[in-house]
C-alpha cells in the first residue's frame, strides 16, 4: 500500500511540475528545433552558393584558357565576371572575377581599365598570395604602360610563389630601361628559382632572354 501511495505521489508531483514548467519546456524544445533547422538550412545555402560560384568560375577559367578569345567569347567572359562580382560579393570569387576582368582588359589593350581593376583589389583585405598575384599583374600593366619605376615598385615586395615570374618581369623592366647587367641578374635569379622548384615550369622565353642579353653584353665589350 505504501508503494502505491509513493507511486501516486510521484504522478501527482509530475503533474504539478508539468503544470508549472510544461509551457516553457515546449518553447525551449521548439526553439532548439528551430535553431537546429535554421543552422542546417544556412549551411545548405552556403554550400549551394559555393557550388554555384565555383561552377561559374570554372566555366570562366575554361573560356579564358583559349590563347585568343573571339568577340563572342570575350562577351561571355564579361558576363561571367559580372555574375561573380554581383552575386557572390564577399565570397572571394568576386576578387577572382576582378583579376579576370583585369586580364580581359589587358588582353584587349585597355591598360587603364586593367589598372583600375587591380587598384580596386589592392584596396581590399587580401591574403599574402593573392596580394602577390595582384602586384604581379599590376606590374605587368605598368610595364605595358612603360611606367617602369612603378612596375619595379610593385615587384619589390614578397612575391610568394610568384617570385620566379616576378624576377623575370623585373628583368624585362630593367632591360627596357637599358640596364642590361641588372636585367641579366634578374633573369638568372628567375632561372634559379624555377630550377629549385619542381612545381614550376621554365618560361620558354627566359633562356632566349638570357642568351640575347649575353650576346648584347659580349658585343658591347668587344
Amino acid at each position: 500500500m505504501e508503494d502505491y501511495r509513493t507511486d501516486e505521489e510521484q504522478v501527482e508531483a509530475l503533474k504539478r511540475w508539468w503544470q508549472e514548467n510544461g509551457t516553457s519546456t515546449i518553447i525551449a524544445i521548439a526553439l532548439a528545433v528551430a535553431v537546429s533547422f535554421g543552422w542546417r538550412f544556412w549551411q545548405d545555402q552556403q554550400q549551394a552558393e559555393k557550388e554555384a560560384a565555383s561552377s561559374i568560375y570554372q566555366e570562366l577559367l575554361a573560356l579564358m584558357s583559349a590563347p585568343n578569345l573571339s568577340e563572342s567569347q570575350r562577351a561571355t567572359a564579361g558576363t561571367l565576371v559580372g555574375r561573380l562580382s554581383e552575386q557572390f560579393a564577399g565570397t572571394g570569387y568576386d576578387q577572382l572575377a576582378a583579376l579576370a576582368s583585369a586580364r580581359l582588359a589587358m588582353d584587349s589593350g585597355d591598360f587603364d581599365k586593367a589598372a583600375a581593376e587591380l587598384l580596386k583589389l589592392q584596396g581590399q583585405k587580401l591574403g599574402a598570395e593573392m596580394a602577390a598575384l595582384v602586384n604581379l599583374r599590376f606590374a605587368k600593366v605598368q610595364f605595358s604602360q612603360q611606367n617602369y619605376s612603378a612596375a619595379l615598385s610593385s615587384l619589390a615586395g614578397d612575391m610568394q610563389q610568384y617570385a620566379a615570374q616576378a624576377a623575370e618581369l623585373r628583368g624585362d623592366v630593367l632591360a627596357a630601361q637599358g640596364d642590361s647587367s641588372a636585367a641579366a641578374a634578374a633573369y638568372e635569379e628567375a632561372q634559379s628559382l624555377v630550377a629549385s622548384d619542381d612545381m614550376l615550369r621554365p618560361s620558354p622565353l627566359l633562356r632566349i632572354k638570357i642568351e640575347s642579353l649575353a650576346s648584347t653584353n659580349s658585343g658591347d665589350n668587344a
